[in-house]
């Protein structure tokens, strides 16, 4: 039985090749891809999103939802050094209507509320939708089946300064990594 998903993604490069296997791969069922501002440009990520689709011939196949445009907390920050326009100079037109007019937070909130505890979230470029969909609705954690997260360094620096405080090491942990059920968040 493939595994239904939702895909946030900031989709550069490794995030187009994810979509494909997440349309592709017999054993995962990509039910949308939730876009979230991250390594390059916004609307250059859609667009990478919706040519992803198009090459793959699967548009319409699964809805492109616009997120988080920016980061909550401070200015967005691209990474076009090191990730070009996120396709590898790929350039192609895409048709028109490939993006949803339903937003993001709304479609996470929305579709797991419809099919609470059976999606998993795969969550491929920063959680600023993820965190949004926290804020507008504290039960929203309790209805994800499992929080994927893309995270770390290959060669141990960070991209971002370390924390001001020691709060974020000292903040409780759930049981379970890759649910988001037993996270702290979850309680009203």
């Amino acid at each position: 039985m493939a595994v239904p998903f939702i895909l946030d993604t900031d989709s550069a490069q490794d995030d187009c090749v994810a979509i494909l296997f997440g349309l592709l791969d017999p054993a995962a069922d990509l039910r949308a891809i939730t876009m979230v501002a991250g390594n390059v440009g916004f609307d250059r990520q859609v667009h990478n999103a919706a040519m992803t689709l198009a090459v793959a011939d699967k548009v319409g196949a699964c809805p492109i939802h616009l997120g988080c445009s920016r980061p909550l907390m401070r200015a967005w920050e691209g990474a076009e050094d090191v990730h070009g326009d996120g396709s590898g100079g790929l350039s192609m037109d895409v048709p028109d209507g490939m993006v949803s007019n339903e937003g993001a937070v709304d479609a996470l909130l929305r579709m797991t509320s419809e099919e609470p505890g059976e999606l998993s979230i795969v969550a491929i470029g920063p959680l600023t939708n993820i965190a949004a969909a926290c804020i507008a609705d504290r039960t929203f954690p309790q209805r994800v089946k499992s929080l994927y997260i893309m995270g770390g360094s290959n060669n141990g620096v960070a991209t971002s300064p370390p924390p001001p405080s020691s709060t974020s090491t000292s903040t409780p942990r759930p049981r379970r990594s890759s649910s988001m059920r037993d996270s702290p968040t979850s309680s009203s």
